[in-house]
């Protein structure tokens, strides 16, 4: 089944009003920014997502979406087909509320299910944390105590095993 035309989509199943748009190939495509320098409606789309009173998986549906345009009167997101199953009526309304409440207004919402230009907050969650891990697997290979301890024993540290410290 494909979530962009509709057939089998378990959000439109749901009810939900999420929109879907089947495009001629190479039709309005734009190269997505590369993760690691995320535009300025990533930027945007993060600094309002940390306002949003969300929990569980209504905060999940948002951390998966992108912003696609935000005006006066609609705010567009994008959500991954693979995340598709996180959307439906009931989360896109609390979804809706917590945005209107965040941005002192009301909202009108639409999600669309499309690939996904852009880095998401879960995206960045994930790709910050992969940082952070690298950085501590580094810092214990590069400490000379254990250094000396994997030369004098024939050791190796288990990768694995590091976690990194906030």
């Amino acid at each position: 089944s494909d979530a962009r035309t509709g057939t089998g989509d378990p959000a439109a199943s749901s009810g939900a009003q999420a929109e879907r748009a089947v495009e001629p190939a190479g039709a309005g495509v734009v190269a997505p920014a590369p993760a690691t320098l995320p535009s300025a409606g990533d930027e945007e789309w993060h600094r309002l997502f940390a306002r949003l009173d969300l929990s569980g998986i209504p905060r999940q549906l948002a951390a998966h979406c992108v912003l696609r345009k935000q005006d006066d009167a609609v705010l567009e997101l994008a959500l991954d087909p693979a995340k598709a199953p996180l959307l439906t009526r009931e989360r896109e309304t609390t979804l809706r509320e917590a945005l209107a409440a965040a941005l002192g207004r009301p909202v009108k919402l639409r999600i669309e299910i499309t690939e996904v230009a852009g880095e998401s907050p879960a995206a960045r969650e994930a790709r910050l944390a992969a940082r952070k891990q690298a950085e501590a697997e580094a810092a214990i290979m590069a400490d000379p105590t254990v250094q000396s301890i994997i030369e004098a024993f024939d050791g190796q540290v288990k990768t694995e095993t590091v976690q990194p410290t906030d």
